[in-house]
């Protein structure tokens, strides 16, 4: 392909890619009807409060029915002639009647609202109870769990004090409660039990707090981040359409240039003009590596099979890097077929080879020499780019298809390209590898391998 083909294919691209991404940048943009809400607002507290409520009013109502059944099953008469289920029952009772109070007003709707009213009331039902250890003392211990994970804990230490002190003073007067050092015991070690409990909750809660704040923290950075790398995505779409058309028009005029004034120019000036050239050339490059590893990253990234001379588009490929391996006096030997048909996206497949072939030219010494090397199966196709280099280390050999990775910061290039035709290969269904070739122990040389498979008409839906 000639200097003035290429220009014209850019020029006929050039608004195709940046479409595609403007489409899907307008797709992140837009309002999803199921947004999600992020953990850190209102509503999402809003609903750990209310899982939270419904968590303590199952395990409320689970309690009351277990403590109920358990008086039935073991009858105890109370102060006031009163069986012990009959206190669960008004307890019950008392409950539901909070709840449907709860509904209509809202000073009531907060569980640490009425936690002062639990307390008033399990304490007088527990005042005119049987036993100091009975099911009544079992309520206790809910109050001050449920007060200790729905207050602060200045609030659930001193809401506890206050049930350890009910407890001390109303058990010597219930019915069976026996002056003796075991009743002292017993007391000591019911204190003990809602202390442990408290306390045990209030550690639990606090791990958890914790833990959600990190996770919070967590996940603001992941949405900086992701916010970040959405604004570096359509910058990087919006400055690589902006450079891309002067740019091309660059090249067009200083090939037009070149091909008028090169036999009346003088030797500095033909060299500058070159220079000029080949520095637009590289530019060129970088842009489209650019703009194609943003696609790449947005998914946008779309193939246009069609039939193509696989050969041809490898001659094609070398014509675009000639000013490069001009301007290091390095030459190529090709031993590919005549013709090689295949079906593929021919730019793509064009745009991966010049990456190689860039990458070959730019990391090897001057005078390098480079072959381009094709074998065909039933399955696949495989090319191959080699160089006499001094080789790439072989901790490096995998990494060097990562974007931005650069084994020698000092050497031009963006870091892309490679990535770039690895990713353009795994479109097209194939792979690439490097390898060193060896002289002895010493590597003498890099070798670029891909492989294509072989794809129908119906396969890649040709028309």
């Amino acid at each position: 392909m000639g200097y003035y083909t290429m220009v014209s294919r850019q020029f006929e691209g050039e608004n195709k890619a940046p479409d595609i991404l403007r489409d899907e940048r307008d797709a992140h943009t837009l309002e999803s009807p199921e947004k999600a809400v992020p953990a850190d607002s209102p509503a999402a507290a809003a609903e750990s409060d209310a899982t939270l409520e419904y968590v303590l009013i199952i395990t409320r109502w689970v309690t009351i029915a277990s403590l109920f059944l358990l008086s039935i099953a073991q009858p105890l008469i109370g102060r006031i002639g009163l069986p012990t289920w009959t206190l669960i029952l008004g307890f019950a009772i008392y409950s539901a009647v909070l709840m449907l109070l709860r509904r209509r007003f809202a000073w009531l709707r907060p569980y640490s609202g009425v936690a002062t009213l639990d307390l008033l009331v399990v304490s007088a039902l527990y005042s005119i109870a049987a036993s100091p250890g009975g099911p009544i003392f079992v309520l206790f211990l809910l109050l001050t769990v449920s007060a200790s994970c729905t207050t602060t804990m200045p609030r659930s230490l001193l809401y506890t004090a206050g049930a350890l002190a009910i407890i001390t003073i109303v058990s010597p007067t219930l019915p069976q409660w026996t002056h003796d050092a075991r009743a002292i015991r017993d007391l000591v070690g019911r204190l003990i039990v809602v202390v442990l409990a408290n306390a045990g909750t209030i550690l639990l809660f606090y791990q958890l707090n914790r833990e959600r704040a990190v996770a919070l923290e967590t996940a603001r950075s992941a949405e900086r981040q992701g916010e970040l790398h959405r604004m570096r995505e359509v910058f990087i779409a919006s400055i690589s359409h902006d450079l891309r058309t002067p740019l091309t028009a660059l090249q067009a005029g200083l090939g037009m240039l070149q091909l008028s004034l090169d036999d009346r120019m003088r030797g500095d000036e033909q060299h500058l003009l070159g220079t000029a050239r080949r520095n637009s050339e590289r530019l060129s490059f970088l842009v489209n590596d650019l703009l194609t590893y943003n696609q790449l990253e947005m998914g946008a990234l779309q193939l246009d099979y069609d039939r193509m001379d696989l050969s041809n588009v490898v001659r094609c490929a070398v014509s675009a890097i000639t000013p490069l391996l001009q301007q290091k006096s390095d030459t190529v030997e090709m031993q590919i077929n005549d013709s090689q048909p295949y079906i593929g996206d021919t730019q793509r497949i064009e745009q991966m080879l010049i990456n190689l072939l860039a990458n070959a030219c730019e990391h090897t010494p001057m005078g390098t020499t480079i072959r381009i090397a094709s074998e065909a199966t039933s399955e696949c196709v495989l090319l191959s780019i080699s160089d006499d280099g001094t080789g790439i280390p072989p901790e490096q050999l995998e990494h060097i298809f990562q974007p931005f990775h650069r084994i020698n910061l000092s050497h031009p290039g963006s870091g892309l390209g490679l990535a770039i035709a690895r990713r353009i290969a795994e479109l097209h269904g194939g792979d690439i590898w490097a390898e060193n070739r060896l002289d002895g122990t010493n590597a003498h040389g890099t070798t670029f391998s891909v492989t294509l498979p072989i794809r129908t008409v119906e396969d890649a839906q040709c028309p």
